[in-house]
């Protein structure tokens, strides 16, 4: 028996207030329009400041990884993670590693450097056949830049520039945007 819906009975909170929420895609579009407003700048003190505060001096920042922390940094500001920089860890070695990046992923450069391992870390923006188009940070100058490599360049290489997978991150921030919407928008007494 198909019975009328109860009257009484308050409406799905989606129907009263509809979620207007940015999308795994917005956000992505949101850190390339961030890190795109850095290009040409120096972001220097205020990158450690955001996303590496283990470093609270600048004798405690020079040599240390200022590109990948300038992408924690977009990210930080976008909302997509509140993780910070940690000395020696970093932030993205534990992530998944993909043949086909998405808008915004990381890209690591590896290579030696006086002996030493070291990773160069910078934005994802697009692969277009061997071009690789990214957004970097600690180039010539310090300036934050719109780059384009030929990934041929670095085939002979035995460390290859690989692509770090940051789709997790997206997704907890869209729910995390969701969880928080919903609660700011549920009327009084809803639970």
């Amino acid at each position: 028996m198909n019975r009328p819906p109860d009257r009484l009975s308050p409406p799905p909170v989606d129907e009263v207030y509809p979620l207007d929420l940015p999308t795994v895609a917005d956000l992505r579009a949101r850190v390339l329009a961030r890190a795109q407003s850095y290009v040409g700048t120096k972001g220097g003190d205020h990158f450690f400041d955001v996303a590496a505060p283990c470093y609270p001096t600048p004798a405690a920042r020079k040599g240390k990884s200022y590109c990948q922390i300038a992408l924690l940094t977009w990210l930080i500001e976008e909302g997509i993670t509140d993780r910070v920089w940690r000395d020696c860890i970093g932030v993205f070695g534990d992530e998944p590693t993909t043949k086909d990046p998405q808008l915004s992923d990381a890209v690591i450069f590896p290579y030696s450097k006086g002996g030493a391992h070291v990773e160069h870390g910078c934005l994802f923006v697009r692969r277009d056949g061997h071009q690789l188009f990214t957004i970097d940070a600690n180039t010539t100058g310090g300036l934050v830049r719109a780059k384009e490599r030929d990934l041929r360049d670095y085939a002979h290489l035995k460390q290859r520039p690989y692509f770090v997978d940051l789709s997790a991150w997206f997704d907890a921030a869209v729910e995390r945007m969701r969880e928080l919407e919903i609660a700011d928008t549920e009327p009084p007494g809803a639970a």
